[in-house]
């Protein structure tokens, strides 16, 4: 999970310095700090057809989401070929279950003040007091069901919002929040929901947005090496399929959501969104999308190698209440997240500028992750003595070595 923060620079201070090497990495900073972002990723098909076609799919009674539908032409190739596996569209799973937490009271989903949050809070008020509205807020009360959760969930649907594959135990990428609810009775509700409130009408009548923001964030994914960058590091992931879904609800919070090991997708929230809901991507926009795309490759290989950091760590025991508080409460949430944020260092140095990464760092900092900009210098090293590469096991070793875990 990534905070997303305002940058105001740091005077006098540099972590990577444009005259020097990589590893020239200091360890403290000072930098003003503005709200939170978040991780996960996962790939839907971009289908894109007429106006006309999609009305014509909303049945009454009908609970299936339809393919997403926008005016004008069929959606045209990315114009970079190396980012051609990259797709970009809203997903209407993904804004389906938004809603739910927003009507929920769920406060990271109550932010967004676009014109098309408040046209969602108009449409879907009367059902505020919906089966499937209650049982969010419960599960959010008892089971910590908020943030990025319930979008796991949702990538495991399909477009009749039934599960693609068995739910018990909990498949690769969905939350262990779920673990002992009962997802058949939520999604149950949740379908009804669906129905009652026409969603699908909803989403038609906003095609013209939605289908201006994809346009913005198209336009900005297509000029980045995303995903070339990190096959380059840590080895190529020829059966993945990306999706960049902006998140019309998700307020500050941007996840990196993954339904198995590869359908990924980078849920990125709106950068200064302007009268009209429309994003001005810049800076923060790559950073988020590279930070939750580095989760679908981290994720899987902290998970596997969680043991190797089973010994306390100072540096982690030490910076425990500001992991709590920003809702990091495990230990390989934790770790996962100290290399997904020196990796987005690495790649905004390499890709962007110097000033970029030292900002990032100088963040990190703030944040109370200090060790990143260490592990940053460190992964650096690595991969200079690797050929450019990161090993799985490259990347454990010198994570717990960094954590003082290496003796």
């Amino acid at each position: 999970m990534l905070q997303a923060c305002t940058i105001d620079g740091v005077a006098g201070v540099d972590f990577f310095s444009s005259d020097s090497v990589h590893n020239s990495v200091h360890d403290s900073v000072h930098e003003d700090e503005a709200g939170n972002v978040c991780s996960t990723l996962r790939v839907v098909r971009l289908v894109h057809v007429a106006t006309a076609t999609a009305a014509a799919l909303v049945v009454a009674g009908s609970t299936v989401l339809n393919s997403h539908v926008v005016p004008g032409d069929v959606e045209r190739e990315l114009s970079v070929a190396f980012e051609s596996r990259i797709e970009v569209r809203v997903d209407p799973r993904f804004e389906l279950f938004s809603v739910l937490e927003r009507l929920a009271g769920a406060p990271e989903y109550g932010v967004a003040a676009t014109p098309y949050a408040r046209a969602a809070d108009i449409w879907f008020a009367p059902h505020a007091a919906d089966a499937a509205v209650v049982t969010m807020r419960r599960l959010r009360a008892e089971n910590g069901i908020g943030y990025d959760a319930a979008l796991t969930l949702a990538a495991q649907l399909d477009e009749q919002l039934r599960p693609v594959r068995p739910l018990s135990p909990l498949p690769e990428g969905v939350d262990e929040r779920w673990e002992g609810v009962d997802i058949a009775a939520l999604l149950d509700e949740v379908r009804a929901f669906a129905t009652d409130t026409r969603f699908d009408e909803f989403i038609v009548g906003e095609a013209k947005y939605t289908s201006n923001v994809e346009a913005a964030f198209r336009s900005f994914v297509a000029g980045r090496p995303l995903v070339s960058w990190f096959d380059d590091h840590l080895g190529a992931r020829d059966n993945a399929d990306y999706s960049v879904v902006p998140g019309l609800l998700t307020g500050l919070m941007s996840y990196g959501i993954h339904a198995g090991v590869d359908e990924i997708f980078a849920v990125v929230a709106l950068e200064a969104p302007d009268a009209d809901g429309l994003p001005a991507l810049g800076p923060l926009s790559e950073e988020m999308l590279v930070h939750e795309l580095a989760h679908s490759y981290v994720n899987p290989v902290v998970h596997d190698h969680l043991a190797e950091f089973s010994e306390p760590s100072p540096v982690l025991v030490e910076a425990a209440p500001a992991m709590a508080q920003q809702h990091y409460p495990t230990l390989e949430i934790v770790i996962g997240e100290s290399i997904v944020r020196a990796l987005t260092v690495l790649y905004l140095y390499d890709e962007v500028d110097t000033a970029a990464a030292n900002a990032v760092l100088a963040r990190q900092v703030e944040l109370g992750f200090s060790w990143v900009p260490a592990l940053a210098r460190a992964l650096d090293s690595s991969r200079s003595a690797h050929g450019g590469t990161w090993s799985d096991a490259e990347l454990i070793a010198t994570t717990a070595a960094v954590l003082g875990l290496d003796e």
